[in-house]
């Protein structure tokens, strides 16, 4: 009940990856892991995984019942998709922190960061575990500390990106963002939106 109507089947799928190899290209699967989820959390079966009861925004990260949901549909895509990268999205979860189990997570660890971060990082370590290196949007990444950076494995792939709407002052951030992570070790890719 989570597919959209005209959705491809798993053959179709197959057969396009198979496409892009003979031209060199390869797919990347994105599933947004934490946000950006109104898709799932507009079902009433999926309610009680919401950060929020009244937002579809966005999952509730203590949940445990949100991994498992996110990891099944992950190995749905895993299952159609040989290559090795696989983006779990990571931004838009300006919720975080709204359910009081989150909140309460929240403070034991430190605050919302280290919340998203523990959240993340066991998505992370599911894929890093079935041969897949995580790829996640680097917005929340940058109002972060280098050693709140560092919690996440090394494997792990940061795309920066920045919106057509952001200023000269966005862009400076951007670059900036990109320096720290250079000095970090940390990979990161380019992605324009």
């Amino acid at each position: 009940n989570l597919a959209s109507p005209g959705a491809l089947t798993s053959a179709q799928m197959a057969e396009i990856e198979l496409h892009a190899q003979d031209l060199g290209v390869t797919l990347i699967p994105l599933m947004p892991c934490l946000g950006n989820v109104g898709y799932v959390l507009r079902h009433s079966a999926y309610a009680k995984l919401r950060e929020h009861p009244q937002f579809l925004q966005q999952y509730c990260p203590v949940n445990p019942e949100t991994l498992n949901l996110v990891t099944t549909m992950m190995e749905d895509l895993l299952a159609v998709h040989p290559g090795k990268y696989f983006h779990i999205g990571g931004d838009e979860v300006s919720l975080l922190g709204a359910n009081p189990v989150s909140h309460q997570r929240a403070q034991q660890l430190g605050g919302r960061a280290a919340l998203y971060l523990e959240y993340i990082g066991k998505v992370c370590r599911y894929l890093l575990s079935r041969n897949r290196y995580p790829l996640i949007w680097d917005d929340i990444l940058r109002n972060m500390t280098d050693s709140q950076i560092q919690w996440l494995p090394p494997e792990v792939t940061f795309i920066s990106r920045q919106r057509e709407s952001h200023s000269e002052r966005a862009t400076q951030h951007t670059l900036t963002s990109l320096d720290r992570y250079r000095k970090l070790g940390r990979c990161v890719w380019g992605a324009a939106v």
